[in-house]
């Protein structure tokens, strides 16, 4: 008999490092939009293009904050479910929806430490040079992702169902079946971290116009 309850803990944990890796992907990508945006006004004076300066600016923080916190909470949500007093360790491994939730974990949780790594690694210049943007990017892509997956799972874990059923049906994914054996899954994942790396070397790579001074 355990002292604390693992269960409440668990959904705790499950939910916060969804809602932290879902904030840091959102960011990421808010950035990206950003960007784009700047590279394709034709002058940085006004007031909105400052504006996005420095949210962009106020993201890099946010980002890692939220990467690592993430990151914390999914080493709890792992950790409290292998303990949960109403699925002992023997049932949850043949369970085929926990082990696509352990595949998961196992790619996003190299996918997000990586990130910081990179982060922490080239500080808030990460984001000034393009191959590191590029591969920035598509990690967070594949994170957000899968863990966006695993939260699906989760729901049909404990509700019978997820809301996002009728996507996965549309895409030919049954999240309830091995996804180790599912093709669409794998190319799912393999192209959003194509496309991440691909529009963040995008980014970096278009020189930007500059406005033409009168006179």
């Amino acid at each position: 008999m355990t002292t604390l309850s693992e269960l409440p803990l668990h959904s705790v944990a499950v939910e916060m490092h969804q809602g932290m890796f879902s904030l840091a992907a959102f960011m990421v990508f808010g950035r990206l939009v950003g960007s784009l945006y700047l590279w394709f006004v034709t002058s940085d004076t006004g007031k909105f293009p400052q504006w996005i300066k420095r949210a962009i600016a106020i993201t890099d923080p946010a980002v890692l904050v939220a990467s690592l916190g993430g990151l914390i909470f999914l080493g709890i949500s792992v950790l409290t479910g292998f303990v949960m007093e109403d699925w002992p360790v023997d049932q949850l491994l043949d369970n085929t929806l926990v082990q696509n939730k352990m595949i998961l974990t196992a790619i996003i949780a190299p996918a997000w430490g990586a990130f910081v790594a990179m982060r922490l690694l080239h500080g808030p210049k990460l984001w000034e040079d393009r191959f590191a943007t590029a591969v920035a990017t598509g990690l967070v892509g594949v994170g957000w992702f899968g863990a966006a997956l695993i939260g699906c799972i989760s729901g049909i874990l404990t509700e019978g169902r997820s809301i996002f059923d009728p996507i996965w049906e549309a895409l030919g994914v049954d999240l309830r079946q091995p996804l180790a054996l599912q093709l669409p899954l794998a190319l799912s994942l393999l192209a959003l971290g194509v496309a991440g790396f691909i529009l963040g070397s995008y980014l970096r790579l278009r020189p930007r116009r500059v406005a033409a001074k009168p006179g």
